[in-house]
């Protein structure tokens, strides 16, 4: 597993203040990530952008299957 890679890469998001990356059971591969991410205020958060991103920085098996979005 690798969350603190993903979680790095998601900081660089441009409205992502904090995330943190955690391995899901999944019946095909054994995990998959998901990522929670804090994002700045007034901002929307693009769940495809961010995984997308992701995929540029990373593998792209390493990208989260889905992302869920909180502000402070």
């Amino acid at each position: 597993m690798f969350p603190e890679e993903v979680e790095e890469a998601l900081k660089g998001f441009p409205t992502v203040v904090d995330a943190i990356a955690v391995g899901v059971p999944d019946e095909r591969f054994g995990q998959a990530i998901v990522a929670i991410v804090e994002k700045t205020a007034n901002s929307e958060v693009d769940e495809a952008a961010i995984i997308e991103f992701i995929k540029t920085k990373l593998a792209p098996y390493k990208a989260p299957d889905e992302s869920l979005a909180s502000t402070r």
